[in-house]
């Protein structure tokens, strides 16, 4: 139960609050004498808020893949990253190695910073043989598409692994790359240290000219989940392994409409059924590989995807825009067969070079085939923010925000609870900074 009164910033949580509004602006290099380099990037937002006398709650519809973030966040994140990077001889575009390290932390609003992860651990070595082609090695973010106003990431390949990338082919550039993640299965019997592998093998094509202002990307890839035998305390098991692919389509327009325009297509099936949302199965999903049958099952499941999205960045306003639209057929093997679609737009006015009002309009909703039911959620953003330049994305953003969503009786009690459990509506206020860098 979320504790009455909480403001939810731990002191951690205030000082890179006070951090981020400082420095966040100021360059990324810390040291630079020509051939050596060592600097920071990273992510972070934190505030916090209330939602009728309690810490404050957030509302996303079950099943939907995202929820629509301003005013509805509920965690404190950050992801600093500091690298350093040795130049082999002087002059634009000359070979480098880099070394990144990047971290995450995390806190819900009535908890406790806690380290979450650690992102990125690389080495890169860049412009090779004259061109902008870079090998690297470790664990890192890896081809990462979003839709920044649900923080959707319609592709987000992660993992250990290796690649080049940057690799230019005359009509676009080539990327291949080899990922895993290993991951403990949630079943009985089978206990830590023991864990499953997924490799993914991706080949990606983009940059490449379409039209006028266009640009085309392509990718491919091949999921493997590999099969492995523990002994529990009930005896011997067995996790089945499965195979699968995903494949992405995505158009980029610049001068579109007076701004930028993305339509991807998207289409996974067997381990690769999440088509780039996830590079692996869940731990709990994992689990259920257990049998010859259930891993025919996974290589079954299936989804399609199409996302579109808009951002006008002009002098007096700027809007992004969203559609999205994605249909799992996972039933076979974890009951899932629903559709999901996504429709959102957050407008921004600027009343001078730092201030600007700023709202957002979100509206999901979830079909259940299987169960032949659906439920929807609306949520509506109003803002005050501050930030030191015109821009959408300009960045640090301080801002203060009232939030109200209303959903289905159909999905009352599974959205806002524990204090909206039994209401079709609910609120929260507060404060929050964001930024990168």
């Amino acid at each position: 139960m979320a504790h009455r009164g909480s403001w939810s910033l731990s002191i951690f949580g205030v000082a890179l609050l006070a951090f981020s509004i400082a420095f966040s602006a100021q360059a990324a290099v810390l040291w630079d004498d020509g051939a050596h380099e060592i600097g920071t990037n990273g992510y972070l937002r934190a505030g916090g808020g209330v939602s009728g006398g309690e810490t404050q709650l957030c509302f996303k519809a079950p099943n939907a893949g995202a929820k629509y973030r301003l005013g509805n966040e509920c965690e404190t994140y950050i992801r600093p990253g500091l690298y350093y990077q040795h130049r082999l001889r002087e002059g634009q575009g000359a070979p480098y190695v880099r070394a990144e390290v990047m971290p995450e932390f995390n806190q819900a609003y009535s908890d406790t910073m806690e380290y979450k992860a650690m992102a990125q651990a690389y080495v890169e070595v860049g412009n090779l043989a004259g061109t902008p082609a870079k090998v690297w090695g470790g664990r890192r973010y890896y081809k990462r598409r979003d839709v920044h106003i649900n923080d959707y990431f319609y592709m987000n390949l992660k993992g250990d692994g290796v690649g080049v990338r940057d690799l230019p082919l005359g009509f676009g550039d080539l990327a291949l790359t080899y990922l895993q993640m290993r991951d403990t299965p949630l079943n009985d019997g089978i206990a830590w240290p023991d864990q499953v592998t997924t490799r993914n093998y991706e080949i990606g094509l983009y940059n490449v000219r379409a039209n006028p202002g266009g640009r085309l990307m392509f990718d491919l890839r091949r999921a493997e989940i590999q099969g492995a035998s523990f002994t529990g305390s009930g005896g011997p098991i067995t996790i089945h392994g499965a195979r699968g692919w995903a494949v992405t389509g995505e158009h980029r327009q610049a001068d579109f409409l007076g701004g930028k325009n993305t339509l991807a297509l998207q289409y996974g099936l067997g381990a690769g059924r999440n088509a780039w949302t996830a590079p692996a199965e869940s731990g709990a999903d994992l689990g259920k590989l257990t049998s010859a049958d259930r891993a025919v099952d996974l290589e079954a499941a299936r989804t399609w995807r199409l996302v579109e999205q808009h951002l006008y960045d002009g002098s007096r306003w700027a809007m992004q825009s969203a559609f999205i639209w994605e249909k799992r057929e996972h039933a076979r093997f974890d009951g899932a067969d629903r559709s999901w679609i996504s429709l959102g737009t957050r407008p921004m006015w600027y009343l001078d070079d730092h201030w600007r009002l700023v709202g957002e309009a979100g509206y999901d909703r979830v079909i259940n085939h299987s169960a032949a039911n659906s439920g929807h959620l609306w949520k509506f953003t109003a803002a005050l923010e501050w930030a030191p330049l015109l821009g959408f994305l300009s960045r640090p953003a301080v801002r203060a925000y009232v939030t109200q969503a209303s959903w289905s009786d159909s999905l009352r009690g599974q959205v806002g609870a524990p204090l909206f459990s039994v209401d079709t509506r609910g609120w929260n206020a507060g404060l929050q900074v964001e930024t990168w860098w």
